[in-house]
């Protein structure tokens, strides 16, 4: 006999650099209690929430301001597939990516102003990474770049060559105009075993490719995220894989964490191992969050940037539905699955 699946809730928490809880909500969607992404906007924050359906999915938006009251709610019909960013867009309500992947411009009121699907140009099922920059946006997928203004006009696109892969590529705003994207490259077979390596890539404002820098080790190299600490200095989190053998003759995955800083000249200006690697992990403008399960929920470890613990706290969230972003005031942005 079928057991029902458990009933579950999304949990918000808006944290400090120090650990402390500013504020929490509680969200109740019934069909899908998982949350998919977290914006910060000025004055406020945004949940985004995938709810899959036979003939395309829902997407439930729901804002806060500063202070975590409820600011608004809508849903928009965003086709098939999961959200994969937001941000808000000029004239009321946002721009929406979804992993089929595409993009979908949503009005205040949740109703759908237009699509531009990527149908053709990729893959399948791809995550898309958003910026808004200038009165347009900027998205980042696959090995492409694409800029597009407020009615969904493509600008310009700008293919990565050798980065790619079907991960997610943070992308930021560069200091004296253009974009910075963070990228995994292809996998590469050498020898005995797959490489892939990291990339960042900066773009102008044009779409042209200024420099590419490599970084990450001869490994599986995985992102885990990016931010920029302070105008032109961006820390990159990373997780490399290598293989060792065991007592019995098998194999053993081993993950190591990695925390390189790069300028806006595409220089390495520092590089240190990290703990905590084994879980999701966000950057914050002065250090980094690592998250690992602990029983029924998942254990917090706020890191500076040299890696040191400063706060530690056990939270209710299923660790494999855990999202979060850093935040402008230092501190973090996070949501995941707990108990109804």
């Amino acid at each position: 006999m079928a057991h029902p699946a458990p009933e579950t809730d999304i949990l918000i928490l808006k944290v400090s650099a120090a650990g402390d809880i500013k504020w929490e909500a509680r969200v109740d969607i019934d069909a899908y209690d998982r949350p998919d992404v977290l914006a910060e906007f000025p004055g406020g924050y945004a949940l985004a929430v995938t709810e899959y359906g036979r003939e395309g999915s829902t997407a439930h938006i729901l804002t806060y301001n500063e202070h975590g009251d409820a600011r608004g709610r809508m849903n928009a019909e965003v086709g098939f597939g999961r959200v994969t960013a937001l941000v808000p867009a000029d004239g009321g309500g946002f721009l929406v990516a979804t992993e089929m992947p595409g993009l979908v411009r949503v009005g205040a009121r949740g109703e759908v102003l237009w699509e531009r699907s990527f149908a053709g140009e990729d893959q399948g099922m791809v995550p898309v990474s958003l910026l808004a920059q200038n009165g347009q946006y900027v998205a980042a997928w696959e090995d492409k770049v694409a800029c597009f203004d407020e009615n969904g006009t493509r600008i310009w696109q700008t293919a990565l060559d050798a980065a790619g892969g079907i991960g997610y590529h943070p992308v930021y705003p560069a200091p004296e105009g253009g974009v910075l994207v963070f990228a995994e490259g292809p996998d590469v077979f050498s020898g005995d075993r797959f490489e892939v390596y990291l990339q960042a890539v900066r773009l102008d404002e044009n779409g042209t490719v200024l420099w590419t820098q490599d970084f990450g080790g001869e490994e599986l190299n995985e992102l885990l995220g990016a931010r920029e600490t302070a105008p032109g200095e961006f820390a990159v989190l990373y997780r490399s894989v290598t293989h060792s053998g065991n007592f019995w003759g098998g194999t053993e995955r081993v993950s190591h964490g990695h925390l390189a800083t790069l300028n806006d000249d595409g220089e390495v200006t520092g590089h240190h191992a990290i703990e905590g690697s084994g879980g999701a992990m966000i950057p914050a403008e002065n250090g980094y969050l690592s998250v690992t399960a602990a029983g029924a929920g998942s254990t917090l470890v706020g890191r500076d940037i040299t890696g040191h613990e400063v706060w530690r706290q056990e939270q209710p969230i299923d660790p494999y539905s855990f999202r979060g972003i850093g935040t402008a005031d230092g501190g973090y942005l996070i949501a995941g699955s707990v108990a109804a």
